[in-house]
């Protein structure tokens, strides 16, 4: 079963889209959550992952103003 994640943009937090499926991710907005690890978690462990498999073309629509790590 393919990854689906979406996360409606918030003050202080992106967009986030992860669309296994179609081979698509997008962020967009600003970004500067509170908690910032426990914010991208879910989305750094699929991308981790799926990083490791052999999968073909990848879209990575990339549209933040402002990202504080």
């Amino acid at each position: 079963m393919a990854f689906y994640l979406e996360k409606q943009e918030t003050s202080s937090t992106p967009y986030i889209l992860i669309d296994e499926a179609n081979s698509r991710m997008k962020m967009s907005g600003t970004s500067y959550p509170e908690k910032t690890v426990e914010f991208f978690s879910e989305v750094n462990t699929w991308l981790d992952n799926y990083l490791c498999t052999d999968f073909g073309a990848f879209t990575f629509d990339f549209a933040l103003e402002y990202y504080n790590i």
